[in-house]
């Protein structure tokens, strides 16, 4: 009964309609169809993931919605990076130290941003603001151990160890502390990232076999 429920909201929203020519119907706006076009992505994603903790396999899942009206590599990107709980359980105790190293970064980061919150620039604070509310989603989307956050995060801070490392030898004891925890951090991020979502390629792209197919469509 609830998958059928599930089914049932998957499918009640529709793509807005098109003239026969193929182009929008007058009133219909782009900004309409990327909407619908992100809600039924985000719907999608759920469904795939009430499935999979419902005991479908990830084949048996992609296999289910290949012919949704959605792209194969979108569709594997979004069966690749359903949570497994197990997985998720495995790696526990792991991604909460990275989330705290993460909170207490950006407890940090927060009083030395207090001087420029304290002269109330607007453009400033605004500033100020966006950083604060990435980060904050960053640490979010760590926490509950989505794909993107990892990414995202692994990318940030490998760019930034070469500034760790430039000015190494200042302060030494300070220097060690500093550039060992960056390298934590950086080498726990990837781990996690490629442990968590094995499907996913390094840098983000579902993985193929060597027939050129999605591992998630013939080895899930």
């Amino acid at each position: 009964m609830c998958e059928m429920s599930h089914n049932k909201a998957l499918q009640s929203t529709h793509f807005p309609p098109l003239a026969p020519s193929g182009r929008l119907k007058a009133g219909v706006s782009y900004s309409v169809i990327k909407w619908s076009y992100h809600l039924n992505t985000w719907k999608l994603k759920k469904q795939c993931q009430f499935d999979f903790d419902n005991g479908l396999s990830r084949a048996s899942i992609f296999e289910k919605y290949s012919n949704g009206g959605i792209s194969e590599k979108k569709l594997a990107t979004i069966v690749a990076t359903i949570k497994d709980s197990v997985l998720t359980k495995k790696y526990k105790l792991l991604n909460y130290l990275l989330v705290g190293v993460m909170v207490l970064s950006a407890v940090l980061v927060s009083f030395l941003f207090y001087e420029i919150l304290k002269s109330s620039e607007t453009s400033a604070i605004v500033l100020v603001s966006i950083i604060v509310l990435f980060f904050v989603s960053l640490i979010y989307g760590v926490f509950n151990n989505y794909h993107q956050a990892y990414l995202i995060y692994a990318l940030l801070t490998t760019m930034k160890l070469p500034t760790h490392i430039e000015g190494f030898g200042s302060d030494l004891t300070v220097n060690i502390i500093e550039l060992s925890l960056a390298f934590f951090v950086v080498c726990t991020t990837w781990f996690l990232k490629v442990k968590l979502f094995p499907f996913m390629s390094v840098l983000g792209g579902p993985k193929k076999s060597g027939e050129d197919k999605y591992l998630v469509a013939v080895n899930s």
